[in-house]
């Protein structure tokens, strides 16, 4: 839901701290690329690589019958939270 111009003034940003390089596309000039710097690696590892690590332990421990189990809850949990969204969306202001 951000214009171009306030996602343009957020690369901005991410790019003058050192944590993304932009470079044009080489498919498609009018594209721009935007890439994660290694000190963005290096900050994702030291705040996330462990518990990425043991997730990919925990993942492992269920069968798949059991992980489509838990992704059929979580798109059906989902889809729920949409449909209410949009129904919220739809009803007049009642203020």
């Amino acid at each position: 839901g951000l214009t171009p111009a306030a996602v343009t003034a957020l690369i901005d940003r991410l790019e003058a701290r050192g944590y993304v390089t932009r470079a044009r596309s080489l498919e498609d000039r009018r594209k721009v690329v935007i890439e994660a710097t290694e000190l963005t690696r290096e900050l994702s590892e030291r705040y996330y690589g462990t518990i990425a690590r043991e997730g990919e332990k925990v993942v492992a421990s269920f069968s798949n019958a059991e992980l489509a189990t838990v992704l059929r809850f979580i798109n059906a949990a989902l889809d729920l939270q949409s449909e209410q969204l949009a129904r919220i969306k739809a009803e007049p202001n009642k203020a």
